[in-house]
């Protein structure tokens, strides 16, 4: 949930908070303040200077902002902004701590970032994983927390034991009609040489959730496009772990803070790309105009469905002329 609930009329006030809490005596990295100030005229209709923008106190902000939700997401969008920086300053990962102990919220994007801040690594990748939308979604699996203790962590993502009925069920999707969205989830993998869930190797179910939106939403696999659909993902959730999912994707494709994920090497840059700030602020706003939580779908049972009367039926925008233009191939982009 990424401003998903804030005000236009508190968009000051959320904005200088982030500014009091993240910025210091300057930014730590040059793609915090564009991202801000793109974050928050595509979604709040403000034009905000954050190099110029003078803080506010955090009893103000407690006045200001009495709503859990708000309060929450405004920790929430202080984390994505720290993990933008490498290393994660110790300092600022601390402020962000007090920030959200003084507004009273519980979010558990903080113990990410204090893995990070305290540069230990191997845990932060595993909290990454226990506390995102996958372990979410894992612990709902029959049988999860015992594959669990026997395989180690690496289930946490991917499949670690042969499943032929979960693959057969993958792999099936061959079988949906043309145009369909299982159809299109099927040819998704068979391009890219992806393994289906129930392969050894291959993502486990609750990784391959997120596919479904990969085609829906209309977003490729490169790491500007894992941010995309992570940033959809993330304002069209409820699920509480899916604003981590996007911290962590903004760590493994951006900053590189975070080096490796369990099933993807990491990156740095992807926001520094041409158009790249932009094309995550509109997936944010696309992710917010959906109208149904796409990782609480059961797929399959509407895996014959068309395509396009899906994204109707979800209420997802189409991409601007711009983003289009930036990337016209979008989930039909072949590997390189």
């Amino acid at each position: 949930m990424f401003l998903l609930h804030t005000a236009p009329e508190h968009a000051d006030v959320v904005a200088r908070a982030v500014v009091a809490a993240c910025r210091g005596g300057a930014w730590g990295s040059p793609v915090q303040p564009r991202l801000l100030h793109t974050l928050f005229g595509t979604l709040l209709g403000r034009d905000l200077d954050f190099e110029t923008l003078a803080p506010l106190p955090v009893d103000e902000v407690a006045a200001a902002l009495r709503s859990p939700e708000e309060r929450s997401e405004l920790i929430q969008l202080m984390c994505a902004v720290e993990v933008l920086c490498h290393p994660v300053p110790r300092d600022r990962e601390a402020s962000v701590e007090r920030w959200a102990r003084a507004l009273g919220v519980e979010e558990r994007s903080l113990v990410y970032l204090r893995d990070l801040a305290a540069g230990e690594a191997a845990k932060a990748l595993i909290d990454f994983y226990r506390l995102n939308w996958i372990g979410d979604l894992d612990h709902r699996r029959p049988g999860f927390d015992a594959l669990l203790k026997r395989a180690g962590d690496d289930a946490l993502a991917r499949t670690v034991e042969e499943d032929p009925e979960i693959a057969a069920r993958w792999s099936g999707l061959a079988r949906c009609p043309g145009g369909s969205v299982g159809r299109h989830v099927f040819e998704f993998y068979d391009r890219r040489g992806f393994a289906f869930p129930g392969q050894p190797g291959a993502a486990n179910e609750s990784v391959a959730q997120h596919d479904w939106i990969h085609v829906l939403a209309d977003y490729g696999t490169t790491p500007l496009g894992e941010l995309e659909v992570l940033s959809f993902q993330t304002t069209c959730s409820r699920t509480p772990g899916a604003t981590l999912g996007l911290i962590g994707a903004l760590a493994l494709f951006e900053s590189g803070v975070m080096s490796a994920s369990l099933i993807t090497p990491g990156s740095t840059g992807a926001l520094s790309q041409p158009g790249g700030v932009e094309r995550m602020a509109e997936a944010t706003l696309r992710g917010k105009a959906c109208n149904t939580d796409l990782l609480d779908v059961n797929f399959f049972a509407i895996a014959d469905e068309p395509l396009d009367a899906l994204r109707e039926q979800f209420a997802i925008p189409p991409k601007s002329a711009q983003v289009f233009e930036l990337d016209p191939y979008g989930e039909a982009q072949s590997p390189d």
